[in-house]
């Protein structure tokens, strides 16, 4: 048996480091179609986040990135309090003139007014004929397109946070196409934040399927706001069952009942 020979540390650092690289690459192909936005925009003060570490979870949420000077604003921002008395957007923009010398960071939802639905990125048709790499390259091909889209169509400032991984669209695409019916969870402190216009839109007119929107967490909130927005959103979606989820209460005394 010839002798082994003598293995460096400077030989096995490169080994090691061409070893991590060639892993690096076979586990980056599923996130390439990002890549036209993201090197575009590849600086300190924005940039758009997205998964690099070898072999982590494939459904792991990719969202833009905002810069470190906004975030800290809003943190400081978010020590105010809150005027909740005026009802028009008029006075609510004149309210917080008096209390702060910035403009609305975001738009003040009142009911009656309504904003832009952005929709979300739709399956491109496809058969049973077509290989695995005919469907990747064409649902790729097609949400690269849609991104696109989206940032030359609208500012940063006019866009909520968005899912940039192709493959949580393609897990909703294939969980939608195989469901009877869909339910739509809000959660009663806030429903409007988790309430996606452009995703029921897609359920109900694009795949055709029912939905029921549950209002979950009631428990947390007073029965009447709850009230409230249940004939809210009975009044915006009456064609759509509006069902409130209560958790009973506990006779433990491990589920605290605040009403």
């Amino acid at each position: 048996m010839p002798r082994s020979k003598p293995f460096s540390g400077k030989a096995r650092k490169e080994q090691m480091k061409n070893k991590k690289a060639s892993k690096q690459q076979q586990n980056s192909d599923s996130f390439d179609y990002l890549s036209h936005n993201i090197r575009r925009n590849q600086t300190n003060q924005g940039r758009r986040s997205m998964p690099t570490v070898p072999g982590m979870n494939k459904l792991t949420t990719v969202f833009e990135r905002e810069p470190d000077d906004e975030v800290m604003k809003r943190k400081i921002d978010s020590t105010r309090r809150i005027d909740r008395s005026p009802t028009k957007v008029e006075e609510a923009e004149e309210a917080w003139g008096r209390i702060h010398p910035l403009p609305l960071p975001y738009p003040i939802p009142v009911e009656g007014q309504d904003f832009p639905i952005i929709g979300i990125p739709v399956r491109p048709p496809w058969d049973k004929f077509m290989s695995h790499d005919q469907l990747d390259k064409q649902e790729e091909s097609s949400f690269v397109e849609w991104m696109k889209s989206i940032y030359e169509k609208y500012s940063r400032a006019d866009l909520n946070f968005f899912e940039h991984n192709l493959e949580v669209w393609r897990q909703i695409w294939r969980s939608v196409e195989k469901a009877d019916i869909a339910i739509l969870l809000l959660d009663a402190r806030i429903p409007l934040f988790h309430l996606s216009e452009g995703y029921l839109h897609y359920i109900r007119h694009v795949e055709k399927k029912d939905v029921v929107i549950c209002i979950n967490k009631c428990d947390l909130i007073h029965p009447y706001v709850v009230q409230s927005w249940l004939v809210f959103l009975e009044r915006k979606f009456p064609d759509i069952p509006i069902v409130p989820f209560y958790v009973p209460k506990s006779t433990s005394g491990k589920v605290a009942q605040p009403w």
